[in-house]
């Protein structure tokens, strides 16, 4: 008897596959059986079968390497991201609600990363701090190189991440961030310099916060450089 009815077969054989990796029958790193055994298993044609896959691989659950099979994907940081991204468009989830949501993640995790970080994690925060200052320069005198102080800007919100000591704060951080890359910046080279000046006075008292071990300070620096980093987007999208 077949497994998967035909209706909505695709969407039968996504939830199947799913709920093998729930209950533990398929784990991270594991191969699927062959398309051919896996669909005389489940009594279906080959096809949905393909599209299933299809769709968790995008998700990124699943990943198919070429002439070697396809296996249960270990955790990808930017899975997350990717989903959120995907439902923020599907859903029009506003830029105000991630922005709230970004605000809280990020505002406690510098709170944690204050209490909890150690002279490797400050040296790591220290080093991104520079880099952006850095690169903001660069931007200033060059007059190119965004993309660079954005890249910046990740690794230093990724090192307060990791110095909170806690994987999930990285993940999740990380994913909230995601939908923001798309953000199109200003045209006016001289308002995105300003946006960036003020995210590195914002860098400055995070650090030095965290130095201190001043877990309400951190927190506080951090919600309000979000905060303004909210703004800044709303005024671009305005332009």
């Amino acid at each position: 008897m077949a497994i998967i009815k035909k209706q909505n077969m695709s969407a039968q054989i996504i939830d199947y596959i799913l709920k093998q990796i729930e209950t533990d029958e398929l784990k991270p790193g594991e191969k699927l059986l062959n398309e051919r055994d896996l669909a005389e298993k489940l009594g279906i044609s080959r096809v949905p079968l393909r599209e299933a896959v299809c769709a968790l691989s995008a998700l990124g659950i699943l990943t198919t390497r070429q002439g070697d099979g396809t296996f249960v994907n270990r955790f990808n940081e930017g899975m997350l991201g990717r989903i959120l991204y995907i439902y923020t468009i599907l859903d029009e989830i506003s830029a105000t609600d991630l922005m709230e949501l970004r605000t809280l993640l990020e505002a406690g995790t510098a709170a944690s990363a204050a209490e909890k970080r150690s002279e490797e994690d400050l040296a790591m925060i220290r080093e991104a701090r520079d880099r952006f200052a850095g690169d903001y320069e660069q931007l200033r005198k060059a007059r190119k190189g965004v993309r660079e102080l954005l890249e910046a800007d990740r690794k230093f919100h990724m090192a307060i991440g990791k110095a909170a000591g806690n994987k999930l704060y990285r993940e999740f951080l990380e994913a909230v961030r995601t939908p923001f890359s798309h953000v199109e910046f200003s045209d006016d080279l001289e308002v995105n310099l300003d946006n960036f000046r003020r995210s590195l006075r914002f860098h400055d008292r995070i650090v030095t916060a965290i130095e201190k071990q001043d877990k309400t300070e951190a927190y506080q620096a951090m919600e309000e450089h979000i905060y303004d980093v909210s703004k800044s987007i709303q005024a671009g999208k305005k332009q």
